[in-house]
Order: C-alpha cells, then structure tokens, then sequence
C-alpha cells in the first residue's frame, strides 16, 4: 500500500535529513536574484550555505537564462530603492505630522534620516552595476560544470503546446502564470514548467533525488492545507517519482537556511528572509521600489539611532497638536463668521 501511495505520505525529520545529505540541490531564479536584495549578513549566509553543499547543486538552463535576463533590472532596482524609500519615509513623515520641509525639527528628522541610509548603503550594497557584479562572480564560481543545457528549440514547441495543455488542467507548476501568455509572446508563462523539466530529465540521466529551493509561495507548487504547508504538490511528488523513480521534496528560503548553523545562531537571517514571504501588502504599498518590495531585518534597524528618530519625530507630533489646538481655538473664536 506505502508504494501505491507514494506521493500521499510526507517525509519524516529522518527521511528528510537522509535526503538532505544525499540529494542535488536545486535553487529557484528567484534564490538567487535576492541575493541583490538582502543585507550582507543574509546575504553572506546564503553564499556560504550553497558553497559548503559545493558537491550537491545543479542549476537547470532556464535557471540561468532567468537569472542573467533580469540581473540588470534587480541591480538597478536594488541601487534605486535607497532614495525612494528614504524619500517615502519622510513623505509620510510630512503627511501625517502636517510639516513642511523648512521646518527646524523636520530638517533635524531629515539629517538623522539620510545619514542612516548612507550607512547602511554602504554597508550592505555589493553590487551598484552590471559591470563590477561580486554576487555573479562567486555564482559563476560555485556552478562551473554544474549548469544543465538549454532545451532545442523543437523541443521547447511542443513543451510549450504541452504546458498550454497541463494549465488548461490546472496540472502543476506554472499554471498560475497562465496570464502571462500574449498571443506569440509567453512572457515566460511557460517558465515554472521548463525548470521542472530540465529537473527531470537531470534527476532521471543521473538518478539522484531532488531537494528544490524556492521563494515562489504560489499553490501551484505547494500542497498547502487550511493555510499550512504540508510539502510539495502531491502531483509533482508523483511526476517525479514515476518518471525518476527518485525523490523530490522542497524547502522555502526561510525553511533552508534555518538548517544552517550560521542561521541557528541568529534569527536575524532567518528572519529577514522570511520577511520576503510574509510581507503584507499594506507594507508592499509603503516602501516598494519598482515591482519588489524591500523590508528591513531586525539587524539591518540596528544601524538606525532609533531613540534619535523617535524623539525627533516625538518633537513633531507635539507641533502638530499645537497647531491644531491653535486652528481649533480659532474656528471658535470666528464660528459666525466666514473665515
């Protein structure tokens, strides 16, 4: 019965670190674009962890070809949100206190202010343009002869007529970008699936398990139950296991990490990482730059006087009360009268 109903029964802790010491992992386009993104420590954390599983990674093709098409628009993007999210935070400073930009105290807010941002910009951005890139230069690195081949373009036809087929089905992956699709032109709608093909035929041609490491929160990957994940989607477990006879299982960001000891001992890594997942959408609206919102970790706040901003900001609010008891007295002072 165990065999016939395989892809129905999640691992236990044991199969799970058996698998994680045998298994090729597999990292998401998504793993490694956020490396732009974190702070160093996160950052740092993730190259090491990668680096010390040297002898376990693969990267499929259309990884790469992802990855390298948008390198340069999340390296801008990265450079650029310093300004606009220092910009948003005092706007909306402006905005709710009811300040102007001569103000004494807002100029002090803003000094406090624009100088954490060059710190922190400091410390943390590697990467400010395309041509001096640190991140690709370890990546490369790290996956020499450990990259798959692109699929031939006959192939990538049919795939692409199949793919249209599975999402009509809502087969997984990939069904959720579906929308995606514009006549001739895919947008990558088809994206999820040729990774999960080019993972495949590798776990089949080498026979090794897979361990898939993704960002992606989206149901088409995820077999998730009343709003918790179980694991992998039950037919993805199935494809994999009649086509390989091998094993597949994913790991979040936040879940990988956290296995490292490095990330054991400071929740700050596992913390920020998991903050690219659960991010709220209120917050999204707040301090996005571009199409990718950015938060700060708990460490990243540590480079921020916050007693310095607080009481500054304090300072305001106690001007904007001011200022209304004023306006307040004065609409009754003329309440007859039009003013």
């Amino acid at each position: 019965m165990k065999t016939a109903i395989k892809e129905y029964i999640e691992l236990t802790d044991l199969e799970k670190e058996r698998l994680w010491n045998r298994a090729v992992f597999v990292f998401d386009t998504n793993v490694f674009l956020n490396l732009y993104r974190y702070s160093k420590k996160t950052r740092d954390a993730l190259l090491a962890a990668m680096k010390d599983l040297k002898d376990q990674i693969w990267m499929p093709h259309q990884v790469a070809y992802e990855f390298m098409k948008n390198r340069p628009d999340v390296i801008f993007e990265s450079v650029e949100r310093y300004p606009k999210l220092e910009d948003n935070i005092l706007q909306l400073c402006k905005d709710n206190l009811r300040i102007k930009d001569n103000d004494p105290e807002f100029k002090k807010l803003q000094k406090v202010v624009t100088k954490w941002f060059d710190d922190y910009k400091k410390a943390n951005l590697l990467v400010d343009n395309v041509f001096d890139d640190d991140i690709l230069e370890k990546l490369l690195l790290l996956f020499e002869n450990k990259t798959g081949k692109p699929i031939p373009e006959s192939d990538l036809i049919e795939l692409k007529k199949e793919g249209e087929e599975r999402y009509k089905k809502e087969i997984p992956p990939g069904y959720k970008d579906r929308k995606k699709t514009k006549g001739d032109k895919d947008n990558n709608a088809y994206g999820d699936l040729i990774v999960w093909k080019q993972i495949l035929d590798y776990a089949k041609t080498n026979k090794k398990d897979i361990v898939f490491v993704t960002h992606d929160q989206k149901d088409d990957w995820w077999n998730t139950v009343h709003g918790k994940t179980l694991g992998p989607r039950i037919e993805l477990k199935k494809e994999f296991y009649d086509y390989t006879e091998m094993l597949f299982h994913m790991y979040t960001m936040d879940n990988f990490i956290s296995h490292f000891e490095t990330a054991k001992d400071n929740r700050s890594i596992v913390d920020e990482v998991r903050a690219y997942n659960d991010i709220s959408q209120e917050m999204q609206t707040m301090i996005q730059a571009g199409d990718t919102a950015y938060i700060l970790s708990e460490e990243e706040m540590g480079y921020l006087d916050l007693q310095q901003i607080q009481s500054l900001i304090h300072e305001l609010e106690e001007k904007k009360e001011r200022r209304e008891k004023e306006l307040t007295s004065l609409l009754h002072k003329y309440n007859d009268h039009e003013l």
